[in-house]
């Protein structure tokens, strides 16, 4: 999905109406919303979903996109072992904040454990939120990519430690000395393998999803709308989908693209309706819901279109396609061989 212009949203308390979004306790609405949506938009805003701290919108996320890239690896071309694992550095933060943070959770340069996602090869192994990673096998990684720590944050050192470590568990187990409450632990990480990426919540992201061709984003003023695991999951898997798209753009020849994948990259329709196409294999393949991204995308189209009567009316194509891949799934177990056309 294209990143729309942001959004300016009115929250409701005490009878009082004003702009911005705030999460909490608050009631959200649209600003100038056309009459009878009102009731479809605020029934879809759960304060349960509002209420949620960063670490825990990202732990939702990660462990929606976990289950995704686990159960679709005949949909990847590129792939990685998954831990589970939420990974910080120092160099993650502006150097205003390092001493604070340095304070917390004792980084020096090696590599932290943020948050560790529930059910996952981190967790079996042992690590917990808030672990320093002394050394990989042999290696200290207090002593790698130490040119990447510069006076501005950057996510840079954090995401090169992250495939470096990919790399090691690729060849199998991988022994870990982890600093815990000031004692060392020994600790061995064996990580499955599945799609290649990570997902994030952008707290500036606002009313929006997007991928970068490995990564996926979801904005997070957009988590309040989504009501269910299962919505979560299509805006994710959709997001999985343009990336796993453009993986195959750069393969030469489509016979070398996964075998779910093949008889979708030629079709004549949008991309946004070949993403939505994948997702529904891919949620499938999880056990999600796919009907699950009609609601998504009746949210999306009042959200995102705001008196955009050519955005309201791609949003509503891509609707009716979905309604008829989904109508098609119940009919035929072969849910790629019969498609309907997109209006």
């Amino acid at each position: 999905m294209t990143r729309p212009a942001t959004l300016h949203l009115c929250h409701v308390r005490n009878g009082t109406l004003r702009k911005s979004f705030l999460a909490g306790s608050w009631l959200f609405a649209m600003c100038n919303l056309p009459t009878g949506h009102e009731s479809l938009l605020l029934a879809a805003m759960p304060l349960e979903r509002s209420e949620l701290s960063p670490m825990q919108q990202d732990l939702l996320a990660k462990g929606i996109y976990n289950r995704l890239a686990l159960t679709n690896l005949e949909c990847c071309p590129q792939t990685e072992p998954v831990t589970g694992m939420m990974l910080h550095d120092i160099a993650s933060y502006n150097l205003a904040a390092r001493p604070t943070i340095e304070r917390r959770y004792a980084l020096g340069n090696d590599l932290g454990v943020l948050a560790v996602v529930p059910g996952t090869a981190a967790e079996r192994a042992g690590l917990l939120g808030g672990d320093r990673i002394l050394s990989v096998g042999s290696t200290p990684t207090s002593t790698l990519y130490g040119n990447l720590i510069r006076k501005k944050a950057s996510s840079a050192r954090t995401e090169a430690l992250e495939l470096w470590l990919a790399k090691r568990l690729q060849e199998g187990a991988q022994k870990l000395a982890v600093q815990r409450q000031g004692t060392t632990v020994g600790i061995t990480l064996v990580a499955p393998i599945g799609c290649a990426g990570h997902v994030q919540v952008e707290q500036a992201g606002g009313i929006d999803a997007w991928s970068d061709g490995r990564n996926s984003v979801i904005g997070a003023d957009l988590l309040p709308y989504l009501t269910s695991d299962d919505e979560v999951a299509f805006v994710i898997a959709h997001e999985m989908s343009h990336n796993l798209l453009n993986q195959v753009a750069a393969i030469k020849g489509n016979l070398a693209a996964p075998k779910c994948l093949i008889k979708v990259i030629p079709l004549k329709i949008s991309q946004e309706s070949k993403a939505d196409l994948i997702a529904t294999i891919v949620l499938r393949n999880a056990g999600y819901r796919p009907e699950a991204g009609l609601n998504v995308l009746k949210k999306i189209t009042i959200l995102a279109s705001k008196g955009n009567t050519s955005r309201e009316q791609k949003m509503k194509r891509r609707q009716v396609y979905l309604q008829g891949i989904l109508a098609v799934g119940e009919k035929n177990n072969d849910r790629q061989e019969k498609r309907p056309p997109e209006n």
